[in-house]
C-alpha cells in the first residue's frame, strides 16, 4: 500500500505531546493489535497552521482538528462502491481508494475538491451525497454566481422587513442544507467577513438570519469546490476558514488524464436520453485521442451533439465530423482584425462580447456571466470602465 500523509492540528500540544504522538503513530505497523490502520506511515502532527500550510504545499492530503476525528477517519470501514460509480464513474484505482474514505468519513469533516473547470466537481459533490444517504437535500450555489449585496441573505437568510426590499421572510441555504449537504463552488469568491460568519455555524452549528434576533440551529456537511489549486486556495481565504472546511482534500483529474474512465463517463451521459449511442472500437479510440481542454462539459457537449445524428452507431467519421465542427465555430469566433493596438482590440472584444451577451441575456448578470465565463468582479468592471450600465430602454434596443 502507498503511504499516505496526515496532518493532526492541535494548538495546546506543546513540542513534547507532538514528538511523543509522532513517535507513537510512526510505530503502528499492525492493524490487529494497533487501532491505526498500517496504510497510514507518513504522519505529521504539528501546532502552528503555519506549519499546516506549509505541510499542504509539500502535497500533504488531511487537517484534522482533534484527535476523535483523526481516529475515526483512519479506522478501516468498508464502503460498497458500485452505487457510488454509476453516479461517478471512475477506473482509477488511487483515486477510489481516496474516494472511500471520503465517503466513511464522519458528517463533521468538510471536503474541498478541486480541479480544472469542467471536471465534474458538481457532479462529484452529488455522487458524494447520495453516498452518504442523509436525511436533509442537497443544495449547492456558485458563489461567482451570487451578487456581492446578496451572499449574506443567500446564505443565512433573511427576515421580513430586514431591509428595502425584503417583503417576506426567505431561507438561506443554510436551512435549506439543514441535515444535508451543502455545495459551495468558487469558494475563493466568499467574503472575508462572511468566511469568519461561516465558520462560526460551522463550529457551533448556529447562526441568525439577516435582521433577526433569534439563533437558529443547522447540522450539515460541508463540500467546497474550486478550479484553483490548494495553494491558491488556502492565499485567498482566512487561514482558519481555510483548515476548518479542508478536513479533507481531493483533487479531481483533468479528463485527459482518465482515458481510461472515458467508455464508461459516455455511458453515464446517457442517462435520460431515450435514444442509446453505440460507439465503434474505432469511434472511441478517436476520441480517446482528443486532449479534452473543457473535461466533462466538453465530452458531454459532443454526446449531445452526437445525439442529434440520425445514426445510433457512432462511428470514426461522426466523431469527426462532430469535433470538426466544434472546430470551425471556435476559429471563426476567434477571427478578428489585427490592425489595432493591443489594448485598444481587447477594448473593442470586451464591449462586443457584453453588447452580445446583454442582446441575448438583457440585463442579468448572473447569466451574462455564465454566457462570458467570467466573474462578477469582471462584469462589474466591463461595465463601469466602458459606461455600458444600460437602462431598460437601452436593453431594449439592443435586442431590437
Amino acid at each position: 500500500m502507498k503511504n499516505k500523509t496526515i496532518i493532526y492540528i492541535q494548538e495546546s500540544f506543546t513540542n513534547s505531546h507532538i514528538n511523543l504522538l509522532y513517535t507513537s503513530f510512526k510505530k503502528c505497523s499492525d492493524f490487529r493489535s494497533n487501532p491505526l490502520n498500517s496504510e497510514f506511515t507518513n504522519i505529521a502532527l504539528v501546532s502552528e497552521h503555519k506549519l499546516a500550510s506549509q505541510l499542504f504545499e509539500l502535497g500533504f492530503d488531511h487537517v484534522f482538528t482533534g484527535l476523535e476525528p483523526l481516529l475515526a477517519f483512519l479506522k478501516p470501514k468498508t464502503v460498497d462502491l458500485k452505487s457510488f460509480k454509476e453516479d461517478w464513474p471512475t477506473n482509477d484505482e488511487l483515486l477510489l481508494s481516496k474516494l472511500s474514505k471520503v465517503i466513511a468519513t464522519d458528517n463533521n469533516q468538510s471536503l474541498l475538491i478541486h480541479g480544472e473547470t469542467g471536471v465534474g466537481k458538481t457532479r462529484l459533490a452529488k455522487a458524494l451525497h447520495n453516498s452518504w444517504s442523509p436525511k436533509g437535500n442537497f443544495v449547492g450555489r456558485n458563489l461567482q454566481e451570487l451578487s456581492p449585496s446578496l451572499f449574506e441573505a443567500e446564505i443565512f437568510g433573511v427576515v421580513k422587513g430586514a431591509y428595502t426590499g425584503s417583503h417576506e421572510t426567505k431561507p438561506g441555504i443554510l436551512e435549506l442544507a439543514n441535515n444535508g449537504t451543502l455545495f459551495l463552488d468558487e469558494i475563493t469568491a466568499l467574503p472575508k467577513n462572511l468566511q469568519q460568519k461561516l465558520l462560526k455555524v460551522l463550529d457551533e452549528g448556529v447562526y441568525t438570519p439577516v435582521g433577526g434576533t433569534k439563533e437558529k440551529t443547522c447540522k450539515f456537511r460541508l463540500v467546497s469546490a474550486s478550479c484553483e489549486g490548494v495553494n491558491e486556495i488556502s492565499k485567498n481565504l482566512r487561514s482558519d476558514f481555510f483548515y476548518r472546511i479542508a478536513n479533507q482534500v481531493l483533487k479531481i483529474p483533468a479528463l485527459r488524464e482518465r482515458k481510461e474512465d472515458l467508455e464508461e463517463i459516455l455511458e453515464s451521459f446517457q442517462g435520460g436520453h431515450q435514444r442509446k449511442l453505440f460507439y465503434t472500437p474505432e469511434a472511441l479510440s478517436v476520441i480517446k485521442q482528443q486532449s479534452w481542454p473543457g473535461n466533462l462539459r466538453e465530452l458531454n457537449s459532443l454526446h449531445n451533439q452526437l445525439l442529434a445524428e440520425r445514426t445510433s452507431i457512432i462511428k470514426t467519421i461522426e466523431i469527426e465530423q462532430a469535433l470538426n465542427s466544434e472546430d470551425s465555430e471556435g476559429n471563426s469566433a476567434k477571427e478578428i482584425k489585427i490592425s489595432k493596438k493591443l489594448d485598444t482590440l481587447i477594448r473593442d472584444l470586451e464591449i462586443q462580447s457584453f453588447n452580445q451577451a446583454m442582446k441575448k441575456h438583457g440585463r442579468k448578470p448572473n447569466a451574462i456571466c455564465r454566457e462570458l465565463g467570467i466573474s462578477k468582479s469582471v462584469y462589474y468592471r466591463i461595465e463601469n470602465e466602458y459606461n455600458l450600465n444600460y437602462d431598460q430602454e437601452d436593453v431594449l434596443s439592443l435586442v431590437s
